[in-house]
């Protein structure tokens, strides 16, 4: 039993989940037992596995990085003072975080970084917040701006930089890829009702064309998305009654389906083989393939 929100939540891949709790720490559920692995007051908004890691980033410019099947923990910090929303990476050990305005990436695990400024040449910046990687391309999304917001996408070989979708009046608050063929955006904001799930396809990139997934309901903003073995899931914020929805994604046919609720927002979602987690404001929900389910208050 928690009796604070958590932030962020991963799948590691192997079994276990890794949920972040709000001025507790890192927690490892596995087989339905829970064990705390790291203290850490700041709180961790982003949890990534990249290779055999767990990276994971928060307020003030806070990383942790995980080895040894998340047994050994180390803490650093970025050279900024932001609030640090996304962290991504691949399979061959490329990780992408970011300041405000800043990329970090890092081309051995985290062993050292580089600093690239993609808005270096705009006059007023976005702020980002949120990343996804592909072998060639740094997808970047914005914080809601009425010039530049949206999503960039940073040429990893030769530094170019596009805006293929402009946003005026949303953030774009999740990316991933699908199989390295399609796009899926997360997007929304604290007023109205412009939530959207998003995709495009990623192999032709001369003409970027996002088509939405239809949804029973509407949403302020869809808050992550997560994907495993070609499942996605979505989370979102809040509603009017105080609860938040979890969707299953089908991209192939422009689809949302509601599969659960958590109360208060639903900050981060992650899933594994048939079940998830999510990491809400006022309780963190597992469930499982059978419909177990953990309900962390």
């Amino acid at each position: 039993m928690f009796h604070k929100g958590a932030t962020s939540v991963v799948y590691d891949g192997e079994g276990s989940y890794y949920l972040a709790v709000k001025g507790e720490g890192i927690y490892r559920f596995y087989n339905g037992q829970f064990k705390k692995v790291l203290t850490i007051g700041n709180r961790i908004l982003s949890l990534k596995k990249v290779g055999g890691n767990l990276f994971g980033v928060g307020d003030d410019g806070t990383m942790i990085k995980g080895t040894d099947s998340g047994e050994r923990w180390n803490l650093a910090h970025l050279p900024t003072k932001a609030r640090v929303w996304s962290i991504t990476g691949s399979d061959e050990n490329i990780v992408a975080t970011h300041g405000q305005h800043t990329i970090y990436l890092s081309e051995n695990a985290g062993a050292s970084w580089r600093t690239i400024k993609p808005f270096e040449n705009l006059k007023n910046k976005p702020t980002i917040r949120s990343l996804c990687i592909t072998s060639h391309f740094l997808f970047i999304g914005t914080q809601i701006h009425s010039l530049y917001g949206g999503i960039w996408m940073y040429s990893l070989k030769t530094g170019s930089l596009t805006h293929i979708n402009k946003e005026e009046k949303a953030m774009i608050s999740s990316l991933l890829t699908l199989n390295d063929s399609y796009l899926v955006v997360a997007k929304g904001s604290s007023k109205g009702r412009r939530g959207k799930i998003e995709y495009t396809p990623i192999l032709t990139m001369e003409r970027w064309v996002f088509k939405e997934c239809k949804s029973p309901g509407t949403e302020s903003c869809y808050l992550d998305l997560s994907e495993h073995n070609g499942e996605i899931y979505a989370s979102s914020t809040q509603n009017r009654q105080g609860f938040s929805n979890i969707y299953s994604v089908d991209v192939y046919n422009s689809a949302l389906h509601q599969c659960e609720t958590v109360k208060g927002h639903g900050f981060r979602v992650a899933n594994g083989e048939q079940d998830f987690m999510v990491a809400g404001l006022y309780e963190s929900k597992y469930v499982g393939c059978k419909k177990d389910m953990f309900v962390l208050h």
